[in-house]
């Protein structure tokens, strides 16, 4: 059986359903017709929420892809976009997220990379 492998079954879906079901995959390192099913509709679908995505939730799909070594063809694209109008960013999902872009060669590796200063002077990582 197919892992909610359609549009229809991904728009039952919220942001993190999404990117949990990503990086869980990437982290079981599973390898599987229902799995690649999963993350071929993910990464293809209009129905997966990117624009409710967070900042977990962008580290943790664009993670999940790096990991896998999966290719995130414009999903990636739409995620750093969602990235790029988020400000809240904490240490872990940042740092996750720019090792993915780095791994996965993006584009705007380099462009991000250069907003890594103005990000890391959030509150969230006062000490």
């Amino acid at each position: 059986a197919a892992l909610l492998a359609t549009n229809a079954d991904l728009a039952l879906c919220n942001a993190q359903d999404v990117a949990s079901m990503l990086w869980a995959l990437a982290t079981l390192q599973h390898r599987g017709p229902a799995g690649e099913a999963f993350v071929e509709a993910a990464a293809s679908s209009a129905a997966v929420p990117v624009a409710d995505f967070d900042v977990q939730n962008c580290a943790n799909a664009l993670w999940a892809f790096a990991r896998a070594s999966w290719t995130p063809d414009s999903f990636g694209d739409k995620v750093v976009s969602r990235a790029e109008q988020l400000e809240a960013w904490d240490a872990q999902s940042l740092s996750s997220f720019v090792w993915a872009l780095i791994v996965l060669r993006h584009d705007s590796a380099s462009a991000m990379l250069t907003r890594v200063p103005d990000m890391a002077r959030l509150e969230s990582f006062d000490t």
